[in-house]
């Protein structure tokens, strides 16, 4: 009976010390970098035109811009609500991006959390 009452205990603290901190506010979020939205920069003039015609590419099909040739998928609905876009870039330097509509129609590259930065 004793190691049941401990037990039960133990678990009881366990789940109050795991849900006593409250959420944080939208001033802490926008202060940690990790959590805010962030954005990338295009990297070539390619990239640059790739952006301003993602929203009417079609899917799974290779586009040639500026010697660079770039495959997006179709469009989903990502965790943060943004419409996203993976992108394979087939070049010198072949690589993969993610693109996400910035909410005013414009497509903007942003972290891509499928793919292992370099070190």
């Amino acid at each position: 009976m004793g190691h049941r009452l401990g037990a039960s205990l133990l678990l009881t603290s366990l789940a109050w010390g795991c849900g006593a901190g409250a959420a944080p506010t939208e001033s802490e979020i926008w202060h940690a970098a990790t959590l805010r939205p962030s954005v990338e920069l295009a990297s070539t003039r390619g990239e640059e035109l790739l952006l301003a015609r993602l929203g009417s590419l079609p899917a799974d099909e290779p586009v040639r811009l500026e010697g660079e040739v770039f495959t997006a998928s179709a469009a989903y609905v990502a965790a943060s609500g943004r419409t996203c876009r993976h992108v394979r870039i087939d070049a010198e330097a072949p690589r993969q991006r993610l693109a996400c509509d910035d909410g005013d129609g414009r497509w903007v590259f942003v972290p891509n959390p499928f793919v292992a930065e370099s070190p």
